[in-house]
């Protein structure tokens, strides 16, 4: 927020006395953003007949890979609701994984108004 704003315009739809709708741009005022590009996963799907397999790039667990690792964790979630790390010969990476239904923060959870739920949790 250092710079000074910039002009910027956003597409609206306004109806006219005619009861016609007409796209206009709206000038607005907003501070300069800097893009900052996604980074590039290459995922590669496998098909034996049986069973389908989408895996990422071999990963490794370091100080400097950790970015990544968690991107392409989020990305799996993300795209399809779980994601399982395997070592190279497709055997589960981690044993005794358990897990839990934990009901952390309730769907709607408001901080201004149920801040005594939190609370709650979090003297236990």
């Amino acid at each position: 927020k250092d710079l000074p704003k910039e002009t910027k315009y956003r597409e609206v739809e306004i109806k006219d006395w005619h009861g016609n709708f007409h796209s206009v741009s709206v000038p607005y005022k907003r501070y300069p953003r800097e893009l900052i590009k996604p980074p590039k996963v290459n995922l590669v799907f496998q098909n034996d007949g049986e069973s389908q397999l989408l895996t990422s790039p071999k990963l490794t667990n370091s100080k400097a890979s950790q970015n990544s690792i968690k991107h392409i964790i989020n990305l799996f979630l993300e795209l399809f609701g779980e994601c399982h790390v395997l070592q190279e010969n497709l055997i589960p990476a981690f044993k005794n994984i358990h897990k839990v239904n934990w009901n952390v923060l309730p769907a709607g959870f408001s901080f201004q108004t149920e801040t005594h739920y939190l609370f709650r949790l979090l003297t236990k």
